[in-house]
């Protein structure tokens, strides 16, 4: 996990473009293709990731570089961070058409920028305390028998 860096928006999937529901089409949901910034990324550090890109959806207003897309914007596209079995990671933009999507893909990258600063400095957090876990463990061997819960 240590060597993940992210994912860059590499393009919009054309195979799922538009997206077939039992009883419906829908022309409003996107999903825009993601590959991992160095080649590689495990299970964790995306789910370490996905997380770090909910927040962001979540809480884009509240960052001043986003300011202006708070005027530009006609509508912001429900966004997700979205897996197919480990192996392909997507974002899907539901709301809006695909016109429009196209306008608001800076928005998005941007989001993604973010969102690959916040995840690296999550995994950085999370192997620090691992390794004062690891350094716990190979100094006390094992809890003694006298602590009980």
């Amino acid at each position: 996990m240590s060597t993940f860096q992210g994912f860059n928006i590499t393009g919009i999937d054309r195979d799922k473009y538009p997206v077939f529901e039992k009883d419906q089409i829908l022309y409003d949901k996107i999903y825009l293709i993601l590959e991992p910034v160095d080649g590689c990324a495990d299970v964790e550090a995306q789910k370490v990731w996905g997380d770090a890109f909910r927040y962001m959806v979540e809480s884009w207003e509240q960052f001043q570089e986003f300011n202006h897309y708070k005027v530009t914007l006609e509508k912001v596209p429900e966004l997700r961070f979205a897996l197919e079995d480990y192996d392909k990671a997507f974002i899907s933009a539901e709301g809006i058409a695909l016109s429009p999507l196209l306008s608001a893909v800076s928005f998005v990258q941007g989001l993604v920028k973010f969102t690959n600063q916040r995840c690296i400095k999550t995994i950085e957090d999370i192997e620090y305390y691992r390794q004062h876990i690891d350094a716990f463990n190979s100094n006390s061997g094992h809890f003694s028998d006298e602590i009980r819960l």
